[in-house]
């Protein structure tokens, strides 16, 4: 089992063999709960993330805590929060003064 503080952004590999890429807001019960869930999937130029669960009419969506989890590498999870939040995060080490 994954020990995590919450919120933090994991990784999930759904039992379809999709994996999926989301902010956790908390647990709840047998559940994690998730908004912006990602996708994971190949495109012509690599790896590359598209919404998941399009249609969903809720803000925050159940994962069963059964769910393989792993926390992202570092330069997927970044590139993650830009999309969801529209800012573009430095490269580590790239501090301008």
């Amino acid at each position: 089992m994954l020990k995590q503080v919450f919120p933090a952004v994991l990784l999930f590999k759904m039992s379809s063999g999709e994996e999926v890429i989301a902010q956790v807001k908390h647990k709840e019960g047998n559940h994690y709960m998730v908004t912006s869930p990602m996708a994971v999937v190949m495109g012509p130029n690599g790896l590359q993330l598209m919404p998941y669960l399009l249609l969903a009419d809720s803000s925050e969506i159940a994962i069963p805590d059964t769910t393989i989890t792993a926390k992202p590498k570092q330069s997927y999870e970044q590139e993650y929060l830009s999309l969801i939040t529209g800012i573009q995060l430095p490269a580590k080490g790239n501090i301008i003064v």
